[in-house]
Formats: C-alpha cells, structure tokens, sequence
C-alpha cells in the first residue's frame, strides 16, 4: 500500500516504523525540528524512506507524482488542502490527541488538564477542508490521572496514539474506512500557549493547581505568575502561595511606610 505519512514528533517515528515494518511504500512528510524533538526525517533516511520537508503549496506536486493510496495525518502542523486529500482514493485520516470534538486544535493535553477532563484520548478521523472535523474512524480513551502533568498525559497520548495508528492501519489495507458525524460539545485551540503561560491570581485555586501542572512539561517553560512587574516561574502549588505572599507582605510593609 502506498502512503503519504505527514507527520511529526514522537508520534509520526511511531507511525513510521508501523508502516516499515508492514512492509509498505511510504512518502515522509515532515516539519524541521528543534534537537529536544525526536526527527522524523532522520528516521527516514536511517529507514531508506524518502522524505521532504516542503509546506503544503509545494507539497502537492510531490504527492501527486508519489500517488499515495492513502494519506495518514500524525501531529502534523500543517493543514493539508483539498487538492492533496483527494490524491488518496482509499482516504485521508488524521490522528487528533484528544476526544473529538472536545479539544480541536492545538495543546490538547493542556487543555485536557485546564479543563478537568476525567478522560481523554486520541481520535482517528477523515479529514477535510475543516480542522478535526471530519467523521470518526475510531477512538482510543484514557484517563486523566490526579496529579496528571502536562508531560506525563502526553506521553501516555503518543503511546495511544501508536496503538490506535496500528489498528487503523491494519484495516485500512481492506480499503476505505467508514466513519460516524462527530457529536457532542465541540471546543477549539489555537495554536498559542494557553493565557501564555501567566497565572491569574483571580482564578479559582483549584484551576491554578491545573495550570500549574498542565506547564509542568520540562524542557519547556512551567507556568508563571507576575509579582512586581517581573514574571516568576512556578512549579508547584506551595510555591504559588509562597510568592503570592511575599506580594501581599511587600504591599503592607509599603502601605504602612506611606502612612
């Protein structure tokens, strides 16, 4: 079977390898990647799969000579137009970390955690002209654990997400899949740090124990909150409180010099 993999990250080496060691004819579509991002290009050319980092405008001429049979979507940044979909007579499907409709778009995990969500998990669905939301294949649910971090529920999502693209893929060789109209309450994220990245003293305490552990996601920056004009990076809830007492104590000592 011959498939155009757009992929990305952790996840698309995870669809790659799946799609090797069935033994099918692969064109790699990928992004360039910072050293902290596992390279899906690098696995290719280790993997004598050819592969090309071009945008969607340029992209569409080297499917086309490729002509895929199928089109597979892991963690890919970039939206693929009509024109590409409809090279894959056997279908386009996209692998979203989330529970669609519930979190289209970007930083699924995060919101997962900001949102109190007691399950999520990742969906495979037909893709169209509209973002992550195209019919439902097939869907795989975890649980939010308490205590989840951002990192840890995205780990668990990529496993997910390799166990799902294997099911899907071992029937997609039978032909075209079937999907359901996604239902239920829809929400979207753009693809921007949520409230970038800054606690709001004003939220309630249990929506900041999220978001602080919705940041927790090393090497990147953890949440922060603003005292005296200057950012402070916050990993845990004590450290919160602490830095939100020393604001309190310092306008105080300060009100009672001016008096």
């Amino acid at each position: 079977m011959k498939v155009l993999l757009c992929a990305f990250h952790q996840a698309g080496c995870h669809a790659l390898k799946a799609l090797h060691e069935r033994g099918h004819d692969v064109l790699v579509a990928t992004h360039p990647c910072p050293p902290d991002v596992p390279s899906l290009a690098e696995l290719a050319e280790r993997l004598d799969i050819p592969a090309t980092e071009a945008d969607p405008r340029r992209l569409r001429g080297i499917a086309a000579d490729f002509t895929p049979q199928v089109i597979c979507s892991v963690y890919y940044r970039h939206v693929l137009p009509e024109d590409i979909l409809r090279l894959a007579p056997w279908g386009a499907y996209n692998f979203h970390p989330s529970l669609l409709p519930r979190h289209r778009g970007s930083f699924s995990a995060p919101w997962a955690i900001l949102d109190g969500d007691r399950h999520t998990g990742v969906t495979c669905h037909h893709m169209t002209s509209k973002l992550d939301a195209g019919d439902i294949v097939d869907q795989i649910v975890i649980p939010v654990h308490e205590g989840e971090t951002g990192k840890s529920l995205y780990s668990r999502l990529v496993d997910a997400a390799a166990e799902l693209f294997a099911r899907v893929l071992d029937r997609i060789v039978d032909g075209p899949l079937p999907g359901r109209a996604q239902r239920g309450p829809a929400s979207f994220h753009r693809r921007e740090v949520p409230y970038d990245g800054i606690i709001n003293p004003e939220w309630p305490r249990n929506y900041v124990e999220r978001f602080i552990r919705a940041f927790d996601f090393p090497p990147y920056p953890p949440a922060g909150v603003i005292v005296g004009g200057v950012r402070h990076p916050v990993v845990t809830l004590e450290q919160y409180d602490a830095l939100m007492g020393r604001r309190v104590g310092a306008s105080c000592t300060t009100s009672a010099s001016e008096n």
